[in-house]
């Protein structure tokens, strides 16, 4: 009885870790001239609360880079924009705004920009970080205006080592049968050597 216990202890200590965030951004290319900023959003949604935290890991020395907000909670009700997944229906999002201004940088540059998620109010925290690449094509002295490319959701995945929205459900089913494998894993031992 007492080894079924503690099978069960184990299952119940990994129960609640695995959380789904969720992200895709509306654009990740624009072309700037002097005197001129670009402005990115990243859409963010959760089934379940989570704290996010975002910082820029790069960017061209002296550029100007804002992240509106760089921190803030989501759960499934935040947000004020909706994204239709399949298998999953329609999930409201919040978007978080990246603006870039260019200063004195010729050619294609790129800023990157990380973002941490998890729930510190649990025992066991498991944060996920995923990174998002912008890309920014400076012109300076460019007589046309500056224009924004959006990019399809699958492409911008791509290029963000994100995935499309496809594979979100079976990705989340791999990690919770790899956590099950490990828990059933470490149950034998336990059951083994006890």
């Amino acid at each position: 009885m007492g080894k079924i216990l503690r099978i069960l202890f184990i299952l119940l200590l990994f129960a609640g870790i695995v959380h789904a965030l969720g992200t895709v951004t509306k654009n990740d290319f624009a072309v700037l001239g002097e005197n001129e900023s670009a402005r990115f959003t990243i859409l963010f949604w959760s089934d379940d609360e989570q704290y996010v935290e975002m910082w820029v890991k790069e960017a061209p020395a002296g550029w100007a880079v804002i992240i509106e907000p760089d921190t803030f909670k989501i759960n499934e009700s935040s947000g004020n924009e909706y994204m239709v997944l399949p298998d999953r229906g329609t999930k409201k999002a919040l978007p978080v705004d990246i603006f870039v201004k260019a200063s004195g940088i010729l050619g294609t540059q790129h800023v990157v920009i990380g973002a941490r998620s998890g729930n510190p109010s649990e025992g066991i925290v498991f944060m996920q970080e995923r990174t998002f690449t912008f890309t920014i094509e400076s012109k300076i002295n460019a007589s046309e205006p500056a224009a924004e490319k959006d990019v399809s959701i699958a492409e911008n995945q791509t290029n963000n080592e994100e995935y499309p929205a496809e594979n979100i459900k079976g990705e989340i089913n791999y990690l919770i049968y790899s956590v099950l494998f490990l828990i059933i894993l470490f149950s034998v031992l336990i059951y083994k050597y006890s």
